[in-house]
């Protein structure tokens, strides 16, 4: 270690970098074979590949880096939301759309279309919009809620209006979070996506369900981060909801192939415990994460 220090960064940066020629035949392999990286790696032919970890990291590291160097917003939030007092004595049926919170003592009256939710979308420096929910409303909501003693709601709802707000005053707040917290977030994706397939198959270690997890999440990073790059290009010519839509499509062609290819099952069996595995993961996994974003963007 007694080296300067440019010396020891070289050697980092060759460490996470460096793919040599198995860079094409890794993503040849993610493209147009899914699974057969898993299929291969765990059959012992490793050599053609890029290690799985490595690519991982570095796919994550390269979403992070073009997040924050582009003026593509993950989210964009605008708008105007209403805040009312308590419905909680008004039988469901006459109660009008709105987002309930605290055992139904604090509520927001939300109109449709009233406050549109955009994703990848160009946002350069400067581009705010205004609070999606003004304060004022929320301090009438809360008066109107006080005599009930949900204070544990109130703090729910003033936490969730500053959040909210949050994201619209600055639309790219949310690329901010996600580099933040991607670690964390993978440290909790992979193996939930792993734990649900070993519950689902109950045929392998669960150390091989890691290995296809980490692999199919390195395959969407790559998908996000050409479809962020194509945003970017286009200044917003193509909508980004169509972009997502392809990411969707591609992902979910992608985990049927790979799941078809490492379990070599049926495609029945195949498809059945595709939806149900990914159907589980998402719901679990966005429960964490709105509430992880939720207190992120509260405390901006």
């Amino acid at each position: 270690m007694h080296r300067p220090i440019w010396e020891l960064a070289e050697d980092f940066l060759h460490s996470v970098v460096h793919f040599d020629g198995r860079v094409p035949t890794t993503l040849r392999s993610i493209a147009c074979r899914p699974g057969a990286m898993t299929v291969d790696w765990l059959a012992g032919r490793q050599q053609r590949y890029v290690p799985p970890i490595r690519l991982f990291i570095f796919t994550s590291l390269l979403l992070v880096i073009l997040l924050a160097i582009s003026d593509v917003a993950l989210v964009r939030l605008s708008g105007r939301m209403e805040a009312g007092p308590a419905l909680a004595d008004q039988p469901a049926a006459a109660r009008p759309a709105a987002l309930v919170v605290g055992e139904g003592h604090l509520t927001f009256d939300v109109t449709p279309g009233a406050v549109a939710i955009d994703v990848l979308t160009v946002a350069p420096p400067g581009d705010k919009a205004g609070p999606v929910i003004d304060r004022r409303d929320l301090d009438q909501a809360l008066d109107a809620a006080a005599d009930s003693g949900d204070a544990a709601g109130q703090r729910s709802i003033t936490r969730l209006v500053d959040g909210i707000n949050a994201l619209a005053r600055d639309p790219r707040l949310a690329n901010a979070l996600v580099g933040k917290s991607l670690s964390r977030f993978m440290l909790l994706a992979v193996p939930l996506m792993a734990l649900l397939l070993w519950l689902a198959q109950r045929r392998r270690y669960l150390v091989e369900h890691l290995l296809f997890a980490l692999n199919v999440h390195t395959a969407f990073f790559i998908g996000l981060t050409l479809m962020v790059l194509v945003a970017w290009v286009s200044r917003g010519l193509i909508p980004g909801g169509w972009l997502l839509g392809v990411l969707w499509l591609a992902y979910s062609a992608h985990f049927l192939l790979a799941l078809k290819r490492v379990y070599g099952q049926g495609w029945l069996a195949t498809a059945v415990k595709s939806i149900l595995v990914t159907g589980l993961y998402f719901s679990g996994l966005l429960v964490t994460v709105v509430v992880l974003l939720v207190r992120s963007m509260a405390a901006a």
